[in-house]
């Protein structure tokens, strides 16, 4: 019973222990304690964990490396490093996670809420990498030291990029992804698709056409981003266009906002060429659509009134399409009107022109009734109707005139100074009646004359002055009422002005 002890000791040279197999033997050095018990080298302490069933390297405080049989686990208190300034040799050095038939994983696992760093230095201008293999494919993702600037890659070529301060660069079309220092400038060489479903992405990127498409909402700049913002979609050599579509029953539209008093707008510019403006004035509260100098159209809100600068053309020849074209001014319910008003004394005009032979109108309509004021072109005369019946015509160069109905002249329709009646041709007038005059050259006459009834002239003077017919001459010249039966005796009372006489003829005094 008790210990037992070996020494091997020198004074002064080297003490060892060798065991030296032949044959092809095995050497063993075994250490044997009784179960439970600790078998140890002490160097420090290389110990059989009894109890534990492990493998430990330990100082005379601590375990420093922890060995697991059969799967061979290993854990360390300290550092792990391969290689290294203090113990490392010459040439490349490597450290392998591999397994033979599951899964292989390096787990970085920081504590005491602090951060954890996967970190891999190289001296200035090399490459710090990461690889990502499948069988013989390769991605690479590192730290290119010449060109200063992160990238992915196959792997496939040597690869350049863009040189801080000189910005030349050289990109190899292999390079599959590349993220400046200090700028965060991106380079991606395929498709970009973000969201959390590769089949169904938030947003993508192509990589050939450059198509870019989302499924939520884009926004440029921000209510805290200070300083212009703009959005171009521009086109070397082809055209250039912003299409915004709805879904379903919904409404699509183009919103531009600003802070209050000032304005929205939309410009439509060609290059080297007139731009055009469609602006909400907010100062003003007007939609104006204006070029570089003038307002050329003015909308007021809620009243929904518009002034033009220029001429206003519905249809033309310049952007007419074929059928009829109309404009329409109605009230729901107050007065509608058109005004025409010239500025500078200038006159003014409502002009209506058709083609030859073809009819201008004005059409005065109230509920189904209808008059109509038209220059009737294959008559050549200006007409009044009702739609189907020709109430005035006035033909153009002679100026005949017919009138349907009664006519009447005065200030007071019920009491009319003039009034020729329609349907049996009466005349009435409450002044005189002049026919010829002073100017007037050439005979003139005035005939009452029936086709198949009795013919009149009555004079009647009204309360108590005269009545009489006069009739006057210049001097020297007769005066005459001649009394005729058609195809009969004529009787004539003559004043002879140059006889002085007053008779009557025939008489025997004619012969």
């Amino acid at each position: 019973p008790g210990p037992r002890a070996m020494t091997i000791r020198s004074q002064d040279d080297t003490a060892s222990i060798h065991l030296i197999a032949g044959n092809e033997s095995d050497a063993e050095l075994s250490i044997m304690a009784s179960q439970d018990q600790d078998a140890v080298i002490t160097l420090a302490h290389i110990v059989n964990k009894g109890m534990r069933d492990r493998l430990v390297i330990a100082d005379n405080e601590h375990d420093l490396a922890v060995f697991t049989p059969v799967v061979g686990d290993v854990k360390y208190r300290g550092d792990f490093t391969v290689g290294g300034g203090l113990i490392g040799s010459a040439g490349p050095k490597a450290m392998t996670i591999r397994s033979l038939d599951s899964a292989a994983s390096l787990n970085l696992i920081s504590g005491n809420r602090s951060n954890v760093e996967l970190k891999l230095s190289a001296p200035d201008n090399k490459d710090s990498i990461i690889t990502l293999a499948e069988g013989s494919n390769r991605f690479h993702i590192l730290n290119h030291g010449s060109a200063d600037k992160l990238m992915i890659t196959d792997g496939t070529h040597e690869l350049l990029g863009t040189r801080r301060g000189s910005g030349d660069t050289y990109i190899r079309s292999t390079e599959l992804m590349g993220i400046y220092r200090g700028s965060g400038d991106t380079y991606v060489r395929g498709q970009l698709k973000i969201g959390r479903d590769p089949a169904n992405p938030m947003f993508v990127a192509e990589s050939q056409n450059g198509d870019v498409g989302m499924q939520g909402d884009l926004t440029i700049g921000g209510r805290s981003i200070r300083g212009a913002r703009s959005a171009t979609i521009r086109s070397k050599d082809a055209a250039a266009m912003l299409h915004i579509q709805s879904g379903g029953p919904n409404d699509a539209g183009l919103k531009i906002t600003t802070p209050h008093n000032r304005n929205a707008s939309i410009t439509l510019k060609e290059t080297n060429g007139t731009a055009f403006h469609i602006v909400n004035k907010g100062m003003r509260d007007r939609l104006v659509i204006a070029d570089n100098e003038h307002d050329l159209a003015v909308f007021t809100p809620v009243v929904g009134d518009v002034k033009y600068r220029g001429d206003f053309t519905v249809g033309g020849g310049l952007i007419g399409s074929a059928g009829p074209k109309a404009m329409t001014i109605r009230s729901l319910d107050s007065a509608a009107s058109l005004n025409l008003i010239s500025g500078n004394r200038s006159n003014v005009e409502l002009k209506l022109s058709a083609p030859d032979n073809k009819d201008s109108i004005i059409t005065l309509a109230e509920g189904s009734n209808r008059f109509h004021i038209l220059n009737h072109g294959s008559a050549d005369k200006l007409m009044i109707t009702d739609g189907s019946t020709e109430l005035m015509g006035i033909y153009r160069g002679s100026g005949d005139t017919y009138v349907r109905g009664q006519l009447k002249i005065g200030r007071n329709p019920i009491d009319p100074m003039f009034v020729a009646e329609s349907q049996n041709g009466d005349v009435g007038m409450q002044g005189d009646l002049t026919i010829g005059g002073r100017s007037i050259r050439g005979a003139r006459s005035a005939t009452i004359r029936s086709k198949d009834a009795a013919a009149m002239l009555h004079i009647q003077s009204g309360g108590p002055n005269d009545a009489g017919l006069k009739i006057t001459t210049p001097h020297n010249r007769n005066a005459s009422i001649t009394l005729k039966e058609t195809n009969g005796t004529a009787f004539h009372i003559v004043n002879k002005g140059m006889r002085c006489l007053l008779y009557t003829s025939p008489s025997p005094r004619d012969s």
